[in-house]
């Protein structure tokens, strides 16, 4: 376990300013649409997860709702797809800020800590934004289906992307587990 246990409010200021400072980027990332490829894959990487997952550990449940809500290209999108996109990163957001300091800061140190690490991106990923992005629109979104899945079930439609996903969830979590390895223990430590 880690010794240091102080925590400040999951509203205090300093959790704010991160999750905006990293939600901005996210949020510039993507209206940039910046995506990097995969090379010898036909996948290109969004770098915006790599701001949502890190800011959202660093500063909490309510740093990342902040943090998804912000990583959307709020300017460019359809505004139907957007729900789906939103609502997938709101509450991967969710799950990055709750997770990280109940279940692998709390009871981890380095380097296990990096392992924890590499277990919540891999949920952040396939647990969490991908069905999430499908579920919302095969539920609510019945017109987006076609366009985006073709004639797949929810099933085919998972395979799918999770396949499509992994190169981009392998480059994300060696990025942010690296990040979280040459940080100094204090800033390592969630702000909430």
């Amino acid at each position: 376990m880690n010794e240091n246990k102080t925590y400040t409010s999951p509203i205090s200021k300093t959790a704010l300013l991160t999750a905006l400072g990293f939600g901005l980027a996210a949020l510039l990332v993507r209206a940039a649409n910046l995506r990097i490829p995969v090379v010898g894959t036909h996948v290109v990487s969004d770098p915006r997860e790599l701001f949502v997952i890190l800011g959202a550990a660093l500063s909490g449940p309510i740093g990342g709702v902040l943090c998804g809500l912000m990583a959307n290209n709020w300017f460019n999108e359809d505004s139907i797809a957007l729900i789906s996109d939103c609502s997938a990163h709101i509450l991967g957001g969710l799950w990055m800020g709750l997770a990280y300091k109940n279940l692998v800061y709390a009871r981890l140190k380095m380097p296990s800590l990096l392992l924890g690490w590499v277990g919540l991106v891999f949920v952040y990923y396939y647990l969490v934004v991908i069905p999430i992005f499908i579920g919302v629109t095969y539920t609510f979104l019945p017109a987006l289906v076609k366009p985006l899945f073709g004639a797949l079930s929810f099933g085919q439609a998972y395979t799918a992307f999770a396949q499509a996903a992994t190169p981009e969830f392998a480059i994300t979590v060696i990025i942010t587990a690296i990040i979280l390895a040459i940080l100094p223990p204090k800033y390592r430590r969630p702000l909430w």
